[in-house]
């Protein structure tokens, strides 16, 4: 199937979709911010789940550079919010910046599993 670079800096939240995305066939490659992220990148890289609302690197800044330097990779970015941005804010700004797809914390299982589907499929 793919290989994908899961980036969040919930532990628990990286166990949960790795199991599930591991049972559709997926090898994931999990990175806890985004300068971790960065450096686990490869060519076989096909699509990058991130949260927008993390330390070091966030997602927002995370997806610039990832668009910058690999215009085709696809990218899914999620967040559920913190208490200074709302997650449509944070969510508005990854589509800003180069996100093509979106998804809003909590959700369920399902609804990844078909945004990855359809982000692997349409690519950028």
């Amino acid at each position: 199937m793919a290989n994908i670079l899961l980036v969040d800096d919930d532990q628990q939240f990286r166990y949960t979709v790795k199991q599930m995305l591991s049972l559709d066939g997926h090898q994931i490659i999990e990175a806890s911010d985004g300068q971790e992220a960065l450096s686990k990148l490869n060519a076989q890289t096909h699509l990058v789940i991130t949260d927008i609302c993390m330390p070091n690197i966030n997602g927002v800044d995370l997806i610039r550079q990832l668009v910058r330097q690999h215009p085709k990779l696809a990218i899914i970015g999620m967040s559920g919010g913190q208490r200074v941005l709302s997650s449509d804010f944070s969510l508005a700004s990854a589509r800003s910046v180069g996100a093509h797809h979106l998804l809003k914390k909590p959700f369920r299982m399902q609804e990844l599993r078909t945004l990855v589907n359809q982000a692997l499929t349409e690519g950028r």
